[in-house]
């Protein structure tokens, strides 16, 4: 699938795209809408992982994905972190969240990674980085 995450500030859309099928989560700090993720139609909830759980049956650690696909602890709890000869970060360890950076953005300033695997069982996520955009 693809993946678009827009974030500014609070207001987030985070759209999955399948063939055939299309997920968008959107909201800010007021709430949260999932469209697309059944024929129910959307779904309003108080902040996006609340949501996530009651669509998926998990929780999602949205907030903390923020960060840890830039590479950088979530805030909150203790993490460790560990960093390859390149003195980037290779794996981050966070609330049972296991984050590899099997690869990264030598052209980008700041160095920002291309792939991001994030794991605890029985979930695997894999995240491909096509671009980032700052405004």
């Amino acid at each position: 699938g693809d993946l678009t995450w827009v974030q500014d500030g609070d207001r987030y859309d985070f759209t999955v795209a399948f063939p055939g099928r299309q997920v968008r989560l959107s909201g800010d700090a007021g709430g949260a809408l999932l469209e697309g993720a059944d024929k129910s139609g959307p779904v309003r909830g108080p902040d996006a992982e609340s949501l996530m759980d009651k669509a998926l049956g998990f929780r999602v650690p949205l907030a903390d994905l923020k960060a840890w696909v830039m590479a950088v602890r979530a805030a909150g709890t203790t993490a460790d972190v560990h960093f390859g000869a390149d003195g980037l970060p290779s794996e981050l360890v966070q609330d049972g969240w296991t984050i590899l950076y099997p690869e990264w953005d030598s052209a980008s300033q700041p160095r920002l990674p291309m792939k991001v695997y994030a794991a605890r069982a029985p979930y695997t996520v894999k995240l491909a980085r096509m671009g980032w955009e700052f405004r």
